[in-house]
Formats: structure tokens, C-alpha cells, sequence
């Protein structure tokens, strides 16, 4: 939602009809567009979260909103809160320390029956009995553990824009869903690595686009990877229609790809190395090589693009200035005539992947490489790095349990 990292639904009776809540940056309260006029109104608050740094924000927008913002402490007489998300599938305790029940993974085949439960419920009590018999939910005031996440299938037409020019983070694109999961299984993924992708039929996805539409948003784990994206983007070049993927695989940087991306207005080609060296990328199982690289960078040049953007982790384990080095040496290779913007994260080791329970490298640690970094890089390169201090409160709300979420909740806030 627009200006917003956390977007709420607030319904009075169930799921359909909805109000509709964010909270847009630097604000205390969410605004909200429907018929009950603020969160406290509602009979049920929905709740997606897709990373942990938005559960502080939650438990501010919940509180500013007059609701107790930690589960086991609310009250009957307040609105059952709900929630899924992303975030479920890396850290669910941080989010059930708030929400009264959790739908751990993809919801959208369980919503009539997350509506026909609290429909149905004669009590708060009676609700989240029905709720916890839902296949995927948790609701950890019963004593159950979290659930595995249910394998679902593809719903039948893919997740879009309801209006097409709606402001969005993608230039305000209708934006459109290409397929979940992903076939590459990088060992640092927590959302989708090692999960079976499955993709829309090229048709199912082009008929979702209204015609008329000036610019597209492809959405997806793995855009790059649906095997049709080439028959996509060129029937939508045929409409007129200009595309964004977000970023492309650097594997799946393709000269004919490229060319109609930029003749619909395409101006920065946006790829990931992930790993500082090629040591650091097979650690990680990236899959991705130096040559991907500059062969992304020729491609740019060709289509007539001026500006690359590469993503970048720093602080992976046995990192070293030599892995740094490697790095700010094929940056500067393809910045010859390229405008070049480095993004640097720091990385930050979640649950259920490869490198759950490995420590963060420190803040010292990363401030040091991204220096180094910014250093060794020609000066035309632009350098923007993610905060070292806030990737290490990331940390701590990444592996907290329940019993110790809300502590840390208050500490972080």
C-alpha cells in the first residue's frame, strides 16, 4: 500500500467486505478507509507482515489505535487480531506475540473458512476454538506448537491491482502476480527457498492486465524464472504496455527481454550478486557468477540503459577484505561506462534456513566492510548501505521465541 511497510485489513462481519488500514511513514495512527472509522471499531483486525521490522510498527499502530498491542494482555471487549504474512514463514512467534491467532503460510484457500469461523462464534472464546481447527492456524493461547506450512496450490486467477494506477511502491503499476515459490532453493532464503515454484499460465496472467494499461508490475518470488516471461513482456510491448520486473536474475538477463523492457521505459536494470565474491555466492548457492554479472552490464549497454543497480551482502559468514575486494574490483570493471548504484544489506541469519542459528557479524564488523567497501569502489560508483544497527535489531526479532518475544518487542519499540 502507498507510503506504507504495514498494511492492515479491518472487517466488521468476516473477510468480505473489507475496510482497509495503513500506516503511512512517520505517522502514529493508521489511517483507514471504510465504514468503521479506526481499528478500534472493528469486530476483527487482519494483520500482514512481511519481515520483522514491521512488528514493532504493529504494536505502535495497534496502541496508538486504543487496542492492547500484546495478545495474552488484551482484553475480551477489543478486536480479535489476526494475522499472516511473509513473516510467518521466517519468524512466526515474533507475530503471535501480538496477533491472538497466526495463519502460518499462503491464506488464500482458507479465508471462507477463517470467515465462517468467526461468523459463526458466539464468543472470542468460541472464535478462536473454530480458528484453531483451521489447517494452518495457530492460536497459541491453546498450548499448540506453530504448524508446518500447508503445501497449497496456485488460486485460480493470480493476486492484482484493483485499480490500475493505484499508488504502489512500483511507480504506481498494475501490479500483477506471476506465479510463488521458487526453483533455486538459495540457502539464505526464508520465504521461498527450496519450495516447488509454480507459475500462471502466460494467458491467465496477461488477461488479469486491462487493456489500456500503461505500465505493468510482474510480482513473484522468482518473475525471472516463468518460463513465458519473454512471451509476456512481448505481448505487452505489443499493447503498449511498459513492464517492471523489480530485478532480474543476472542468469536471466536476455538481450530481446532487456530491449522491450527499455522501449516501454525501463532505466535501471536491476540485478543481485548477493555474495560479495564468487566463494561468498557458492556459499550461498546464488548460482549466480561474475561473467552473469558483466554480461548484465553489456546488456544494459546494448538496450541503450545508463543506470545498473547491483544488490549486495555483506557480513556473511568467514567474510573477508578479500571477498570485499573481489567484489569492488567487478563493480569498478562494469562502471566504466555505466552508472552503477550499490545496495548493501547487512545479512542477517533467519530461522528454518542453512544458516539458522549462525551469529550476526556485529555492527563494528559490517560498518568496517561497507567502509572498506565505499573505499575501494571508483567514485562514480553510488554506494547506499542499509543501517548495520538496524540490521542487528532485525537480528534479535528474527530469533526470539515467544516466551521472550514481548520483552524484546519492548526493547526494540
Amino acid at each position: 500500500m502507498a507510503n506504507s511497510s504495514l498494511g492492515y485489513a479491518a472487517a466488521r462481519a468476516g473477510l468480505c467486505p473489507c475496510d482497509r488500514a495503513w500506516l503511512p511513514e512517520g505517522a502514529a495512527l493508521p489511517e483507514v478507509v471504510g465504514t468503521v472509522g479506526s481499528l478500534y471499531a472493528a469486530d476483527v483486525v487482519f494483520v500482514s507482515c512481511a519481515w520483522e521490522l514491521e512488528v514493532p510498527r504493529l504494536v505502535s499502530a495497534l496502541a496508538a489505535s486504543g487496542i492492547e498491542p500484546f495478545a495474552d494482555s488484551r482484553p475480551g471487549t477489543q478486536p480479535l487480531v489476526i494475522g499472516g504474512g511473509p513473516l510467518t514463514l521466517s519468524n512466526p512467534d515474533l507475530l503471535a506475540a501480538v496477533c491472538d491467532a497466526v495463519f502460518i503460510g499462503e491464506a488464500d484457500l482458507s479465508f471462507k473458512s477463517i470467515d465462517s469461523a468467526i461468523a459463526g462464534a458466539g464468543s472470542r472464546r468460541d472464535a478462536l476454538d473454530s480458528l484453531a481447527r483451521i489447517p494452518g492456524m495457530w492460536v497459541p493461547a491453546s498450548g499448540a506448537v506453530a504448524p508446518i506450512p500447508i503445501t497449497v496450490r496456485l488460486p485460480e486467477s493470480p493476486l492484482h491491482s484493483g485499480d490500475s494506477g493505484s499508488p504502489n511502491e512500483f511507480s504506481d503499476a498494475f501490479i500483477v502476480e506471476v506465479g510463488r515459490g521458487c526453483p533455486r532453493g538459495c540457502r539464505f532464503c526464508v520465504a521461498f527457498g527450496g519450495r516447488r515454484a509454480s507459475f500462471y499460465p502466460v494467458q491467465t496472467i496477461l488477461d488479469a492486465i486491462p487493456e489500456g494499461t500503461k505500465r505493468a508490475g510482474l510480482l513473484g518470488a522468482a518473475v525471472s524464472d516463468h518460463p513465458g516471461i519473454v512471451e509476456i513482456v512481448r505481448e505487452l510491448s505489443a499493447r503498449d504496455t511498459g513492464v517492471t520486473l523489480g530485478s532480474l536474475r543476472a542468469d536471466r538477463v536476455k538481450l530481446e527481454l532487456v530491449r522491450m523492457m527499455a522501449d516501454g521505459g525501463l532505466r535501471t536494470l536491476t540485478v543481485a550478486a548477493d555474495g560479495s565474491s564468487q566463494r561468498m555466492r557458492d556459499l550461498i548457492a546464488k548460482g549466480i557468477t561474475a561473467d552473469h554479472l558483466n554480461n548484465a552490464a553489456d546488456v544494459a549497454r546494448a538496450c541503450g540503459i545508463k543506470r545498473l543497480r547491483v544488490y549486495v551482502m555483506i557480513g556473511l559468514p568467514g567474510e573477508t577484505d578479500d571477498d570485499v575486494a573481489e567484489f569492488a574490483a567487478l563493480v569498478n570493471g562494469i562502471a566504466r561506462d555505466l552508472h552503477v548504484i550499490v545496495s548493501v544489506s547487512p545479512f542477517v541469519p533467519k530461522r528454518f534456513t542453512a544458516f539458522e542459528g549462525t551469529p550476526f557479524a556485529g555492527v563494528p564488523v559490517i560498518r568496517r566492510a561497507v567502509s572498506r567497501l565505499g573505499g575501494l569502489l571508483d567514485r562514480r560508483v553510488d554506494v547506499r548501505a542499509g543501517s548495520a544497527r538496524q540490521a542487528e535489531v532485525e537480528h534479535r526479532l528474527s530469533t526470539v521465541r515467544l516466551a521472550d518475544a514481548r520483552a524484546v518487542l519492548f526493547s526494540t519499540g
